[in-house]
């Protein structure tokens, strides 16, 4: 009987660990040169997996999300869209570095950098675009209304966050940091 017992713990203790390494509703890959390999946001897993080169999947975070989304590696840090805050993880051991909330976001989805220590967040649900120092976590609105922005990329020859809208027929837009200015591209 402890056999049979101690059997079927371990069979549920490999499936845990076999489906808990796989992806669920995939929304974001980045990829981490330092180690060799791809992170994926699983959404409706709440968790990051590591691929590495021969294709084997491994958790990377596994707790503490709640739908993750945009990826970005900036230096040694993961930075993680996480709906409703930002997360950074040590690409290393994979401890948080930080948790940043964002005020009145609704449906953050993905981010992009300067390169010069700030963010720039994507919030589909409430149509508005966040800048944010990483330095503290301080953030703002910098486009609010009338766009859906979804994914970003930060064009740094005009100096503007270019993003795409979630819609039917969705047009890619730019915000030029300096002189605020909204345009279709």
């Amino acid at each position: 009987m402890k056999k049979s017992i101690t059997l079927i713990f371990i069979l549920i203790f490999y499936c845990l660990a076999l489906f808990g390494q796989t992806y669920n509703n995939p929304e974001s890959i980045v990829y981490d040169p330092a180690h060799n390999r791809y992170l994926i946001s699983n959404k409706s897993g709440n968790t990051i997996v590591a691929r590495d080169e021969n294709g084997t999947l491994a958790n990377f975070v596994t707790s503490g999300l709640g739908a993750p989304k945009g990826l970005l590696i900036i230096g040694d840090t993961l930075i993680v869209v996480n709906s409703l805050e930002i997360h950074g993880y040590n690409l290393e051991d994979t401890s948080m570095i930080f948790n940043y909330p964002v005020e009145n976001a609704s449906f953050m989805n993905d981010a992009t950098t300067d390169g010069n220590g700030t963010l720039y967040i994507s919030d589909t649900g409430e149509g508005k675009i966040y800048k944010m120092k990483l330095a503290d976590g301080s953030n703002h609105t910098i486009v609010d209304g009338n766009i859906n922005p979804n994914g970003m990329l930060f064009d740094e020859t005009n100096n503007s966050v270019i993003f795409c809208n979630w819609e039917s027929n969705a047009r890619i837009h730019s915000f030029n940091i300096a002189d605020s200015s909204l345009s279709i591209l």
